[in-house]
C-alpha cells in the first residue's frame, strides 16, 4: 500500500495543454521535480500570496516536507525542505495563525503526532497591481541535509536590506571559511556549503545581518 501511493505521488507535473472546452484532458511535457526521500503526499495551495499554487509535498522516508514554489508559468523552483515529524503521512494547507497566509499541518505516521509548519512570509502592497512577499523576521535554518556527504544547503531571511556575513567553523571554534559576504536586499537567500576538502566531523555555520546574528551546528560525514 505505501509503495503503491509512493509511486504514484512522486513530485511529477503534466501540464494541461487541452482544450477547455473539451471533455478529454490532453497533457504534454511531464517534468519531474526533486523532493524528499519516498513522497507520499502531494498538496497544491497557494503559500506566497501571489496567486498561484504552490506545492507541499510529505516525504515519509526523510522525515520532511518540500517546498515548490509556483513561477506563475506552470513551472516549480528547487525544492526546499522543511522538517517534520517521523514518517510523515499526508500534508494540509490553512491559515493556522489568522494573518492571511496559509500554513501547513503534516500527520505523521511514525511518531503518532501533527507538526505544525508557520508560514512566516506577510503580505505587502507593493502598488495596485503587484503584491510581494517578504519575511517578517530574521531568521537562518537548519541545514539540509544534516548530516551530509560533499554539500549542504543553508537558507536565510532578512527583513531588511544588510550586510550579510555567513562563516563556517571548526569544532574548535576556527574560522575555516567565509561563504558569502556582500549586502542582500530584504527577502529569502541561500547559500550552498561546498565541503569536499574538508574532514568528517561536527562544523558550525554563523549568519552575521546587522544586528542579527545566529550559529548552527551541522555534521559531515564521509
Amino acid at each position: 500500500m505505501k509503495r503503491i501511493a509512493a509511486v504514484l505521488l512522486i513530485a511529477s507535473l503534466l501540464v494541461f495543454a487541452g482544450d477547455v472546452s473539451a471533455f478529454e484532458p490532453l497533457f504534454y511535457a511531464r517534468i519531474d521535480y526533486g523532493a524528499g526521500d519516498e513522497p507520499h503526499s502531494v498538496f497544491a495551495v497557494d503559500l506566497d500570496g501571489d496567486g498561484y499554487n504552490d506545492l507541499a509535498v510529505a516525504n515519509w522516508g526523510s522525515a520532511n516536507v518540500s517546498v515548490l514554489l509556483n513561477n506563475g508559468d506552470g513551472m516549480f523552483q528547487q525544492a526546499v525542505n522543511y522538517g517534520a515529524g517521523n514518517r510523515p503521512w499526508s500534508v494540509f494547507a490553512a491559515d493556522l495563525d489568522g494573518d492571511g497566509d496559509n500554513d501547513l499541518a503534516v500527520a505523521n505516521e511514525g511518531s503518532d503526532n501533527v507538526s505544525i509548519l508557520i508560514n512566516l512570509t506577510t503580505q505587502t502592497d507593493v502598488d495596485d497591481h503587484v503584491t510581494e512577499s517578504l519575511p517578517i523576521c530574521f531568521n537562518i535554518s537548519q541545514n539540509y541535509p544534516n548530516p551530509f556527504n560533499a554539500s549542504t544547503l543553508i537558507q536565510y531571511s532578512l527583513t531588511e536590506p544588510s550586510d550579510v556575513s555567513i562563516e563556517i567553523y571548526d569544532i574548535l571554534g576556527r574560522k575555516i571559511e567565509t561563504l558569502f559576504q556582500a549586502e542582500q536586499q530584504a527577502g529569502y537567500h541561500q547559500v550552498i556549503w561546498d565541503a569536499e576538502d574538508a574532514s568528517s566531523g561536527m562544523y558550525f555555520y554563523r549568519i552575521q545581518a546587522g544586528d542579527y546574528s545566529e550559529a548552527k551546528k551541522m555534521l559531515l560525514l564521509k
